[in-house]
This record gives structure tokens, C-alpha cells and sequence, in this order.
């Protein structure tokens, strides 16, 4: 049996109906970014535009692809416990990324 593994940006793609696995693998808590943004956003209509993408990801793509998906891939601890507030922890699975210094030296 084979399964999708996909991210956020591409999960409205994906025909859900399927009946095999999905994984969804997040990168990152794009809700979070966005406030962030909405925090430093000094013009009102870009603020207006910040707010909006978070209830979108916040409200919509995430919480709906979080819960839809059979399991969850994040890079953090910080991510998983932002999920874990919305699905169950048990589908949840902490990959962290990065570089190896000691390998990739300059």
C-alpha cells in the first residue's frame, strides 16, 4: 500500500476520498508566521491582509488538513505542541531538520 505525503500548500490537491494513507508533513505553523507578521505590520491594510491569511490557516487549511490527514510530520517539539491543541498527539511525529556543522564546515 503506498501514501501520499504531502505539505500544507499542496494538501488542496490531494483527493482525500482516497483510500490510502496521508501524511501530511508541515514545515511550518503557518498561522503563527502570520501573526508574527501581523505584529510588526505598521500599515493598516497590510495588518488587514496579515489577519486574514491567519484565520485561512488558522481556521481553515490548517486545522481542516491537520484533521483529515492519517498522520502528521513537524520539525519542532514547538510545532507539535501548536498541533496538539487541535488534533491528537498520537498522529503527531517530531523530524527534526537542520545541517550538520560538523559535517558542513565552511
Amino acid at each position: 500500500m503506498s501514501s501520499y505525503v504531502i505539505s500544507l500548500q499542496a494538501a488542496a490537491l490531494i483527493p482525500w476520498h482516497f483510500p490510502i494513507p496521508k501524511v501530511l508533513f508541515t514545515h511550518n505553523v503557518e498561522a503563527l508566521i502570520w501573526k508574527r507578521h501581523c505584529a510588526v505590520a505598521r500599515i493598516s491594510i497590510v495588518k488587514a491582509i496579515c489577519w486574514r491569511r491567519v484565520l485561512h490557516y488558522s481556521h481553515l487549511a490548517e486545522r481542516r488538513y491537520l484533521n483529515l490527514a492519517d498522520h502528521v510530520l513537524t520539525v519542532s517539539d514547538t510545532d507539535r505542541d501548536l498541533f496538539a491543541r487541535t488534533i491528537d498527539p498520537a498522529k503527531l511525529t517530531v523530524i527534526p531538520t537542520g545541517v550538520d556543522l560538523d559535517f558542513f564546515r565552511p
